[in-house]
C-alpha cells in the first residue's frame, strides 16, 4: 500500500488476508509467505472496513464514498456495489451461512440482500425475474448455451456463446456492447446495472452469437 492501513481481515481458511488502506485500494496477500496476490480497485474514497464472508466466496469493503463493494473471494473481481445513507459508518454484516448481506437503509432501516454464489446463479435469477415469456430470438440472445433451450428452439447457423468479460481501462458500456454486437440495455439487464458507470476490473456477463 502507498497509504495508511485502515482495516484487515483473514479468509475463513486463514490462507489469505485482505487489507484496506487510504490509497483507496484493497490488497490480498498470502498469509504464509506475505506475497501480494491481488490489488482491488474501485473505491473513490477510503475503504475503512473489510470482511470476508463466512463461506469465503465474497469480500465486502466499505468506504468513505458511501459505497459498500462486493468482490468475489475467488476471482477477486468486483461483483456489485451497494449505496448507503450519508453520515453513516458501519461494519460488514454477513449472515453466518454467507447467504445474505445487511446494509444500512434510509430512515434507520436495514436492507438485506441475497448473495449469489456464482455467475450461473445470476443467470438463474434472470430466468426467475423475467416479466414475460421471451421470444425464441430473445432466449438465444440472453440465455445462450442453456440445455433447456435445445428442444424449444430451432437450430441456427449462429452458435451461442457466453463469457465473463473483465472491463479494461477506458472501456465503456457502449464500447463493450459494440464489441460483442449486443445492446447496452441487454448488458444493463443481464448484469443488473443501475447506471452506465463501470470501472476497470469490473466483471460483466456477456451473451452473444457468432458464426
Amino acid at each position: 500500500h502507498t497509504g495508511a492501513l485502515k482495516a484487515a481481515a483473514f479468509s475463513p481458511d486463514g490462507q489469505k488476508i485482505v487489507t484496506a488502506a487510504s490509497d483507496s485500494t484493497l490488497r490480498v496477500w498470502e498469509t504464509s509467505t506475505g506475497q501480494l496476490l491481488h490489488t482491488l480497485t474501485g473505491h473513490k474514497g477510503v475503504p475503512y472496513a473489510v470482511q470476508w464472508s463466512p463461506t469465503g466466496r465474497h469480500i465486502l469493503s466499505i468506504g468513505t464514498d458511501q459505497k459498500a463493494l462486493l468482490w468475489s473471494g475467488r476471482t477477486f473481481l468486483r461483483l456489485t456495489e451497494y449505496s448507503f445513507p450519508l453520515h453513516i459508518s458501519f461494519r460488514p454484516a454477513f449472515h453466518p451461512a454467507g447467504t445474505h448481506l445487511a446494509v444500512p437503509g434510509p430512515r434507520g432501516s436495514v436492507l438485506l440482500y441475497p448473495l449469489l454464489p456464482d455467475e450461473q446463479a445470476l443467470i438463474e435469477l434472470a430466468y426467475e425475474k423475467r416479466l414475460r415469456e421471451l421470444t425464441p430470438a430473445e432466449l438465444r440472445r440472453f440465455f445462450l448455451e442453456d440445455p433447456r433451450l435445445d428442444k424449444e428452439l430451432p437450430k441456427s447457423r449462429k452458435l451461442p456463446k457466453a463469457r465473463l468479460h473483465t472491463v479494461q481501462p477506458n472501456e465503456t458500456l457502449f464500447s463493450i456492447a459494440q464489441r460483442y454486437g449486443v445492446s447496452v440495455d441487454q448488458l444493463r439487464q443481464l448484469n443488473r446495472l443501475t447506471s452506465d458507470d463501470i470501472r476497470a476490473g469490473d466483471s460483466l456477463i456477456i451473451t452473444y452469437t457468432e458464426e
